[in-house]
């Protein structure tokens, strides 16, 4: 007994496979883009010294920065969220990973 498939004449089935292959393929893409472009906006902090925030509160110490840094007060901005690079934390003598928010 065989299966059906596009040699055994059924194209209906065939066309309607590769138009959901084509839908696909645009929307990973589109996905893609969007991914690329919302990393374009991310900010980087440089040089900042690790240790002096908590691990998981990384965004209340950028905000502490900033605030200081700015002269404005912390319901005037909002940090989304923050975290440092996603590399292995370096020794004394290496520079500190950065910040991204």
């Amino acid at each position: 007994m065989k299966t059906s498939s596009c040699a055994d004449g059924n194209h209906t089935d065939c066309n309607f496979m590769e138009e959901i292959r084509k839908i696909l393929t645009t929307l990973w893409e589109r996905v893609e883009d969007l991914e690329n472009r919302s990393r374009r906006n991310n900010v980087r902090m440089v040089g900042l010294t690790e240790g002096k925030e908590e691990r998981k509160n990384v965004g209340q110490y950028v905000e502490q920065i900033i605030a200081q840094g700015f002269g404005l007060t912390g319901s005037e901005f909002e940090v989304e969220w923050a975290h440092r690079s996603l590399v292995p934390r370096s020794d004394a003598n290496k520079p500190p990973r950065t910040i991204l928010i």
